[in-house]
Parts: C-alpha cells; sequence; structure tokens
C-alpha cells in the first residue's frame, strides 16, 4: 500500500527563491533559474537537435525539484517544427515539493505562466509510487520516493537531466551505484548534462560507462558537464 510523502521543507530568500535547508541549498540560480535549465539541460543535451528525425524521444530526470527543467523543455518542444517526436520524460524525486511550494516558485517565471498552470492541474499528490499525466504532447511519469525497482520498470532513455542538489551537499544522488543504475536504463549514444563539474562525479560518471566532457558552465559556474554513453 501507497504511504503519503511528508513534502520539502523550505525556507524562501528576500527574493522569493526557494532554498532546501536539509542540503544547503537553493533550486535554482540566482542569475537566472531558466536560462539556467536552457543552458545545462537542453543545450547541454543538444536539444532539439538530438530529437530530430526520431520518431520517439525519452528524457530522464534525476531531482525533480521544482518541475523548472520540464517546464523548460516543453517550451521548447512547443517552438520545434514538425514532425515531431513522441516525447516521454521521466523524473524522479525523493523529497517532492507540496504543490502551493510549486505554484510560489514558478510565480518567480512569468513567461511560463501558461504552462505552469497546466501543469499545477495535473500535479500528482504525494503518495509514494509512479504518477503518469500528459502535458499537451508529452507523457510526464513523476516517482516519488524512487528506487531500484522503479527504474527497472521504466524506458530506456535518450537524454538525462543530472540536477540533484551539489555532490557536496547530497552525496547519495551522484554516488557510483546509482550512476550504474542511470546506465542500466541508457543506450549506446545517450547524453547527459550536468551543472556540476567536481572530479568525484566526473570519475563516477566515467567510470559508469560515459564520456564525460567539461562545458563552459552558466553563470558564476565557470564549468559544468556533458557526455555520451560509449
Amino acid at each position: 500500500m501507497s504511504s503519503c510523502i511528508t513534502p520539502a521543507r523550505l525556507v524562501w530568500d528576500e527574493e522569493g527563491r526557494p532554498f532546501c535547508p536539509v542540503f544547503g541549498d537553493f533550486y535554482f540560480s540566482k542569475q537566472g533559474g531558466l536560462e539556467e535549465s536552457r543552458h545545462v539541460f537542453l543545450k547541454g543535451n543538444n536539444l532539439p537537435l538530438a530529437w530530430e528525425g526520431r520518431s520517439s524521444f525519452v528524457v530522464g530526470e534525476c531531482g525533480f525539484g521544482s518541475g523548472l527543467n520540464l517546464l523548460a523543455l516543453w517550451e521548447l518542444f512547443l517552438t520545434c517544427k514538425e514532425p515531431l517526436p513522441s516525447l516521454h520524460f521521466v523524473s524522479f524525486e525523493r523529497y517532492p515539493l507540496a504543490k502551493e511550494d510549486l505554484v510560489r516558485a514558478h510565480a518567480l517565471f512569468p513567461s511560463l505562466a501558461p504552462l505552469a498552470r497546466v501543469l499545477h492541474a495535473v500535479y500528482p499528490p504525494l503518495v509514494e509510487g509512479v504518477h503518469t499525466f500528459w502535458l499537451g504532447e508529452i507523457k510526464v511519469t513523476l516517482v516519488w520516493d524512487w528506487g531500484e525497482v522503479a527504474l527497472e520498470s521504466f524506458p530506456v532513455v535518450d537524454a538525462w537531466f543530472l540536477d540533484g542538489f551539489a555532490p557536496s551537499k547530497n552525496e547519495a544522488m551522484w554516488d557510483i551505484s546509482l550512476l550504474k543504475k542511470i546506465v542500466s536504463r541508457s543506450k549506446k549514444g545517450t547524453t547527459f548534462a550536468t551543472f556540476t563539474a567536481a572530479s568525484r562525479v566526473r570519475k563516477g560518471l566515467e567510470e559508469a560507462g560515459f564520456c564525460v566532457r567539461k562545458q563552459q558552465g552558466y553563470g558564476k559556474k565557470r564549468e559544468m558537464s556533458t557526455g555520451v554513453l560509449i
């Protein structure tokens, strides 16, 4: 029987950004959260070029957080020309935000308001397990309090958004055992992008099977990491 999950406890700064006391970090950049999502996760995975000519495409995310990456992806998808792939977005989150906190966080991005309202209307209850819904043409699957069983039940991923809190603050998110599970749901040519260029993360991804390279980061972050499964 599924059980209810206690939502993430947040603190809000003077600019209205959500901060997670458990991990001592903000959910998105002070220099521009939406722009960071576009730079790191969309551009870092070569989207939309990577899905051109594909009949289907799966994006996997570790760390749903505020859902900003999903909204950025959906916005990009809507601007692309036909034919578009069947797009499936799969995201895992151990500490989901309460709906009212999600709404408050999204208020910082008025350009996304029409899309955000749709997401708010279908945002699943904080009950442990798998929740699937549609945002327009995008099939979205969210997993609260996820584990190995959930990973094994999902489709093979074409591009990963690795968006947990910084490795110095959330070590479990970047553990080699988890990275190997990510690879188990990938295939040759699967890409990833992440905001961090920490050496332990790059080494872990390389050990798991990715070819890793450093790229220019966003804002004050000098470097980020991208790569492809070889």
